[in-house]
């Protein structure tokens, strides 16, 4: 087991993701066309990889220091707040059961974020009685974020395959605002 298979089996399991964001381009028609392919790929993939023995771990939930994934940003955080994994950079590669390559991860705050004020921009009405008076509206909304935490336990944690990465990114892309960006 070479690094260089390690670096093609990575190269497998984020070439989905980019040929998903790549369909979100194109025509309902087209998409549906290229999605076929992009399904026999991944299948190709995903025998290919459980035959040589490799698998992949995409780890969620509570961050904790004994899982084999780096954070990047870990220096962001105080000692000792609760964190969360917010992205998967990189999965956890296992080979026949063992941790071959750690994952990389970007870590979150588990504290419920303070609300965002968002000013809306004034309005100025002049008074048709006297030119030089100018009123001014403004007026403040605020936003309130809300986000469900879910506790995980890692100690079951489950192989994930291509097709679960694929069909995750899907969801995904079904569940974002379509326009032109």
């Amino acid at each position: 087991m070479s690094e260089q298979n390690l670096d093609f089996i990575l190269e497998l399991y984020n070439a989905p993701k980019l040929f998903k964001k790549l369909l979100g381009h194109l025509s309902p028609d087209e998409q549906k066309r290229y999605m076929g392919q992009i399904n026999w790929f991944v299948k190709k993939c995903n025998d290919f990889i459980t035959k040589s023995g490799y698998s992949f771990i995409v780890p969620e939930g509570v961050y904790d220091v004994g899982i084999a994934a780096t954070p990047l940003n870990l220096s962001d955080f105080d000692k000792d707040e609760e964190l969360l994994i917010d992205q998967v950079i990189e999965p956890i590669v296992m080979f026949q059961g063992k941790v071959v390559k750690s994952g990389v991860v970007l870590l979150k705050s588990a504290k419920e974020p303070e609300p965002v004020v968002e000013v809306v921009e004034p309005q100025v009405t002049v008074s048709a009685d006297i030119q030089e008076e100018n009123v001014v509206d403004t007026e403040a909304v605020v936003v309130d974020p809300s986000i469900e935490f879910v506790e995980i336990d890692f100690s079951n944690a489950e192989v994930v395959t291509l097709d679960d990465v694929l069909a995750e990114t899907k969801n995904n892309e079904n569940n974002e605002p379509k326009g032109d960006a």
